[in-house]
């Protein structure tokens, strides 16, 4: 026959069994924790590489306007001399057909 009260093993039981669950769920809220770190430490590392990609963009057409104002002469002759290049290859292939 198990007694029952204080310090007995039937209460020793019962409160070693709290003891686990209340170990068990600050152990599931610390993992919880972590993997909501690990995830905006993601988030952050996406952002980080889209406003790179974004600088890079930023630098190139910068670089654009500033080669656009300097000759733009120069500039619209090239796409003038585009421009006859792709008719000649049309009227070429229009007439192939």
């Amino acid at each position: 026959m198990v007694a029952t009260g204080p310090g007995t093993l039937e209460q020793y039981s019962c409160e070693e069994r709290r003891k686990n669950y209340k170990m068990a769920s600050v152990d599931t809220f610390h993992k919880r924790l972590r993997d909501e770190i690990a995830a905006v430490e993601k988030e952050i590392q996406s952002h980080n590489q889209q406003v790179e990609t974004l600088r890079k963009r930023l630098e190139a057409l910068t670089r654009a306007d500033e080669l656009f104002d300097s000759d733009q002469a120069a500039i619209a002759e090239l796409l003038q001399a585009r421009m006859t290049n792709t008719n000649q290859k049309y009227l070429k292939f229009r007439r192939s057909i």
